[in-house]
């Protein structure tokens, strides 16, 4: 399934981000999902594989990884107790992985 995700700091600065996603979300690793930019410019990596946390029966959240060199950003509570992604939350995004955006807590909404 796909999703557009967007994604913003403490100080308004966002990129959008299209996930490629499992139907079944607990099932969701690097091998079988993926995350693109929409907005170039604003993280360094353009892409890489998600992974969602958490068992069947609890939420669950989102990373976003990039190859070996780990989580760049988490999605709180991306993925409900049924497996089906929820409106809106907050998350985090590591220094290493952002440009233009603030590093540390972010917003992410899901677009329709």
């Amino acid at each position: 399934m796909r999703y557009e995700v967007e994604i913003m700091d403490s100080d308004g600065s966002g990129c959008r981000i299209r996930l490629s996603l499992p139907l079944i979300k607990n099932n969701t690793d690097q091998t079988n999902s993926t995350w693109h930019i929409l907005d170039e410019g604003r993280l360094k990596f353009r892409s890489g594989g998600c992974q969602i946390t958490g068992k069947t029966g609890e939420s669950g959240n989102l990373r976003l990884w990039v190859g070996d060199l780990g989580v760049i950003a988490t999605l709180f509570n991306f993925a409900s107790m049924w497996g089906i992604a929820n409106d809106s939350g907050s998350g985090e995004i590591s220094q290493p992985g952002v440009v233009t955006i603030k590093p540390g807590k972010i917003s992410w909404t899901l677009n329709s």
